[in-house]
């Protein structure tokens, strides 16, 4: 590498320390700062805000085997939005697993009218 290479590696290399150290602190599992820090360092984060680590802990929190799913093999078309909603307003993992299905056949960006769809379902089933 040369000189000026090398001096943006290392800048690099000091914001991904950072973050690591952030989702580190956590309230999650080692399996979820694992999960977290790899999404981090493959989409190259530069900052982790307090937005996205209330969403780190709120998907963590949740354990959803479909968003587990998502997140480990097809973490390049989730965002923690989209995890968080199927997380927190899904309350049910069947619904979950139906969102991580549409999200794979479709795409994440035509899954939020059925993620909608299966959040207004639940909250129907909820109130008959």
């Amino acid at each position: 590498m040369t000189k000026v290479q090398t001096e943006l590696f290392d800048e690099r290399a000091i914001k991904m320390k950072q973050i690591a150290n952030k989702i580190a602190t956590l309230p999650i599992s080692d399996e979820w700062v694992k999960r977290f820090t790899h999404l981090c360092f493959y989409r190259t984060w530069f900052e982790l805000n307090k937005t996205q680590q209330s969403q780190m802990i709120n998907i963590a929190t949740t354990d959803s085997k479909a968003v587990i799913y998502l997140l480990e093999e097809h973490f390049k078309k989730v965002g923690l939005e989209k995890l968080e909603r199927i997380s927190i307003e899904l309350k049910d993992e069947k619904s979950r697993v139906k969102a991580m299905q549409y999200i794979l056949e479709n795409g994440a960006k035509k899954a939020r009218n059925f993620i909608d769809l299966l959040i207004a379902a639940e909250e129907h089933s909820q109130v008959a």
